[in-house]
């Protein structure tokens, strides 16, 4: 749902899907089950990987996944006793059951909206309202390129518990287990004011009792599959698929109850794209350079990054941008902007309204290896702090002069206790050390109101201080 966020938040992780489409691949299966199966991720998943769609068992209890399940199976959700009050929207004007689909997902989207305090939230809203019929069509269209894909799976209503119970001594069947992460799951995660249907009468996942599965699922014939995630140990006994590091999240996994032999996954090393310009190539870069920046997919960031880097997996980045120096690639950067629209996690003001904070968050950001350079870092920096950074990305991403964007905010894990590559550009305004005895530190700082030509004078002075500083303690040795 571009442009209007989306309905369904709980989506499996880029870095699983991408294990999980190897061992679909590389593993075969009578039976693929697939408990609280969401927004059927990881159905698609198993199809893109060769899975015949007819093999496939989803289930849940929500609204959402319930009425996609129907169109996806063929039924029509007359029979959910779905009822729309008090706002702009009306499934019983349609026919077929995608376009009822669709203006249901639209309405979901609606209420979500409708819980938020926040101004950018509010626009968004009479955005659905002011152009319905042109997300209406657009949501229909999504819905058939996902019946296309995935027509043929079975769904029915299921407890997670219950299913994984149902299947777990089967033969040749791979169970994709893993519960919603959201606290009070059942009633909170679709508990939509306005929409109302016949909920099924299945009590809330005791997640402590769920946590039990992992020792009770281990000698069993069924393959059974976890995503898991939290900065716990994992269950013992368990064998990972894959781990990924997510910072104060903790670590990401996927875990197996069987052996599995390694060479059946096989990863990408990388993103592929086509690349849009030639790397920064050590030319000399002066006052006269010129510096441009690019809104840029998230896919060919990724791409970037791992040119520059080993490979660091998916991130929270919602912008992702690259400078170029006179025509060359020079850095690429990913920025969160929520921070600014006043979500939950900002805290409220003393009224009880959600705060948006005046920030935009830098997730990471790299530059070109460089051998003449030793602190290309530096420079971004400069770049990423500076008004003119700030005034390109309003031009980018125009929701952007909705808010009240005044200063920018990025946070490292480093052994060392002062990130030096941001010293007098940004100041420290947490330092927390971590259990594994890194620190995390955060940085902030309000726009300086300096261009990029300035920025790169700056830093030039910068690098010749610091050459004679070196030369003139070397002479004293």
């Amino acid at each position: 749902m571009s442009g209007i966020g989306s309905v369904f938040l709980g989506i499996m992780p880029s870095n699983c899907r991408n294990v999980m489409h190897d061992y679909a691949s590389a593993v075969k299966f009578d039976k693929y089950v697939i408990p609280s199966c969401g927004s059927f991720t990881t159905a698609q998943v198993l199809v893109r990987a060769g899975v015949d769609p007819k093999k496939i068992i989803c289930s849940d209890v929500s609204l959402y996944s319930t009425a996609l399940g129907h169109y996806l199976t063929g039924k029509r959700i007359d029979d959910l006793g779905i009822m729309i009050e008090n706002i702009p929207y009306d499934i019983t004007k349609y026919e077929s059951t995608k376009d009822q689909c669709a203006e249901l997902f639209l309405a979901m989207r609606y209420e979500q909206l409708n819980k938020s305090k926040s101004y950018y939230d509010s626009q968004i809203k009479k955005e659905l309202v002011v152009n319905h019929d042109i997300y209406h069509k657009n949501m229909a269209a999504n819905l058939q390129e996902t019946f296309d894909l995935l027509h043929g799976i079975e769904y029915h209503i299921a407890d997670i518990t219950e299913e994984c119970d149902k299947y777990i001594d089967c033969d040749k069947t791979m169970i994709y287990a893993s519960p919603p992460l959201v606290g009070g799951v059942y009633g909170k995660l679709f508990n939509f004011k306005n929409i109302i249907w016949d909920e099924p009468d299945i009590p809330e996942l005791d997640f402590e009792k769920f946590a039990d599965f992992y020792p009770d699922y281990l000698d069993r014939k069924a393959t059974v599959i976890s995503e898991v995630a939290g900065v716990y140990d994992p269950p013992e006994n368990w064998n990972k698929i894959s781990a990924e590091y997510k910072g104060n999240e903790g670590v990401e996994r996927l875990l197996i109850n069987k052996e599995i032999p390694k060479e059946l996954i096989k990863r990408k090393k990388m993103n592929i794209v086509k690349p849009k310009w030639k790397m920064y190539n050590d030319k000399n870069i002066t006052k006269h350079s010129v510096v441009r920046l690019t809104k840029i997919k998230q896919d060919e960031a990724y791409y970037y990054r791992d040119l520059f880097i080993h490979k660091l997996g998916s991130t929270g980045a919602d912008i992702t941008v690259a400078f170029t120096i006179d025509d060359m690639l020079f850095a690429v950067t990913g920025l969160t902007a929520t921070f600014l629209y006043g979500i939950p996690s900002a805290g409220k003001n003393s009224d009880g309204r959600l705060h948006e904070k005046d920030y935009i968050f830098q997730i990471y950001g790299l530059t070109v290896p460089s051998i003449k350079y030793k602190r290309l870092g530096r420079l971004l920096a400069h770049f990423i702090t500076c008004k003119e950074f700030k005034d390109n990305l309003e031009k980018l991403e125009p929701q952007l002069d909705m808010v009240n964007m005044n200063a920018i905010r990025s946070s490292a894990i480093t052994y060392a206790q002062e990130q030096r590559l941001v010293h007098g550009l940004m100041k420290r305004i947490s330092k927390e050390r971590m259990p594994n005895n890194m620190f995390k530190l955060v940085y902030n700082t309000e726009f300086h109101d300096k261009t990029y030509k300035e920025c790169i004078i700056k830093w030039v002075d910068e690098a010749k201080r610091e050459k004679e500083l070196k030369e003139k303690n070397n002479d004293r040795v």
